[in-house]
């Protein structure tokens, strides 16, 4: 638990500060979000508000928690500062990606088809 804290302390902020924005966000939400979009940055599938804001944050801190758990069983438990360096960096760009989608979809539920197509190339340039 104290590699987890020491490697990931950024990761684990960015998903709490954006838990708690998004919970903070709810009662402003429709009933229904935008879950998923098509090439063209239009909404082609949608959930419930509860689901669209919690799914995100908690997907991407178990991501976090799996590599942790994985590299904790590896046989060579990764011990060496630079790989563990290495896979810290890895696991805040799939943060950093991962919370710039849920701030895009937050974001559009309440004004469609504008974020999507502002935050997504920044996104995939990561």
């Amino acid at each position: 638990m104290k590699n987890l804290l020491k490697n990931n302390w950024m990761s684990l902020v960015i998903v709490a500060a954006a838990l708690a924005w998004g919970t903070s966000q709810l009662s402003s939400l429709p009933d229904q979000m935008p879950t998923h979009f098509n090439s063209a940055g239009q909404a082609d599938q949608f959930s419930s508000k509860y689901f669209s804001v919690f799914f995100l944050p908690l997907l991407s801190l178990g991501t976090v928690l799996f590599v942790s758990l994985l590299l904790k069983a590896s046989p060579q438990k990764y011990s060496a500062e630079q790989s563990q360096s290495s896979i810290a960096k890895l696991m805040m760009a799939v943060t950093v990606f991962l919370m710039m989608l849920y701030f895009a979809m937050v974001k559009e539920a309440t004004e469609p088809n504008q974020w999507m197509n502002r935050i997504m190339p920044i996104a995939f340039s990561l």
